[in-house]
């Protein structure tokens, strides 16, 4: 059963800004950088602000590490308040045997597919967009995806071993396991930009409005794979902690371009930037550990999220941070209709 999102409160009387959500899978906070690396990314930080972002240093949510458990967390605030947090909070969250062995019992199939964050957007009248990164994918996600297709679609696998591996990953991942896998299907558009995100903004700002476009970006996930000016980090081990501060650094200048091609066309945007989780992976895990770093560090490293929203003066503004599990909650609320009750806290 993959259930059905809940039906809306719709004010048409509410402005109807378009919304672009930059979604950084694996990208660590402002907190997170500064703790474990030293970096309070003073250029990055001024970048934002100049741009009109309100940034939260601190943000942080629990979802055990997993994107399959982060992506409905912030899309999907009733799967979260009803199911996933009664969850976080009956376990002991600094207790990481826990907290893996419960990953496994946490089926978040069906908000994933029926993307409320979408839903209520589309309710109010909204064309979604989702953009997907166009180059390939290492042999490290392909081994990975395909461990995860065996287990959880078997149906899949003969399909699986029939495509070339190189030249048609992209696509099966995209209609079977793809990390975006969380709004597939339900979007009115699916754009692979052939080169730079202006084509597909272009493209975007074509159709009529109110848009809600989803950009999907993998740089800063592990493994840790590119040096500050964009190039390859080869023949190292890639999940080692030290890696990860350069690939931030281009994922930093990636997101800064993204935005600037967004504005580009539509000044008055609200944009979202903001990531499902930290360094999450269990290596990465073990060589913090091994660096004599402590369990609060560890969980800041893989719990603790870049995290900035921009809202024009003209769609209401933004005088303080938002918490990452409120966004959705606060842009549906202000945009679509009255729906949820903001957080005051969480796991």
């Amino acid at each position: 059963d993959f259930g059905r999102p809940p039906s809306f409160t719709v004010d048409p009387g509410l402005p109807s800004p378009n919304i672009y959500w930059i979604f950084m899978d694996g990208m660590l906070g402002f907190k997170g950088m500064e703790r474990l690396f030293g970096d309070s990314q003073p250029e990055f930080t001024v970048a934002l602000e100049e741009r009109g972002f309100v940034i939260n240093r601190e943000a942080e949510f629990e979802s055990l590490h997993a994107t399959s458990n982060a992506t409905p967390s912030l899309f999907c605030p009733n799967w979260y308040d009803n199911v996933f947090a009664p969850q976080l909070y009956s376990m002991d969250l600094s207790d990481y045997k826990v907290k893996m062995d419960m990953r496994s019992q946490i089926n978040s199939l069906p908000p994933r597919v029926n993307n409320e964050f979408i839903a209520g957007f589309k309710a109010k009248g909204y064309r979604s967009s989702l953009v997907l990164p166009s180059a390939g994918y290492s042999a490290l996600y392909y081994t990975q995806f395909h461990r995860n297709v065996e287990k959880s679609f078997p149906s899949f696998v003969k399909k699986f071993s029939q495509v070339d591996k190189a030249g048609q990953l992209n696509d099966l991942l995209g209609d079977i396991i793809g990390a975006w896998a969380f709004m597939y299907g339900r979007v009115n558009k699916l754009i692979w930009p052939a080169g730079y995100l202006e084509k597909a903004i272009a493209e975007i700002a074509a159709e009529s409005s109110p848009q809600l476009v989803i950009l999907y970006d993998l740089t800063a996930h592990a493994s840790f794979a590119f040096n500050e000016d964009g190039s390859f980090n080869t023949g190292a081990d890639l999940l080692l902690p030290q890696f990860y501060p350069g690939t931030h650094r281009y994922a930093a200048k990636k997101i800064l371009g993204y935005i600037d091609a967004i504005l580009s066309w539509d000044r008055n945007a609200v944009i979202v930037v903001e990531a499902d989780h930290g360094l999450h992976v269990e290596k990465t895990r073990q060589a913090f550990l091994a660096e004599g770093k402590t369990d609060d560090d560890i969980r800041l490293a893989q719990n603790q999220t870049l995290s900035a929203v921009r809202i024009p003066k003209e769609w209401g503004g933004l005088e303080s941070p938002l918490d990452p599990l409120n966004i959705s909650r606060e842009l549906v609320n202000r945009y679509v209709g009255k729906n949820y009750r903001l957080l005051t806290e969480h796991p």
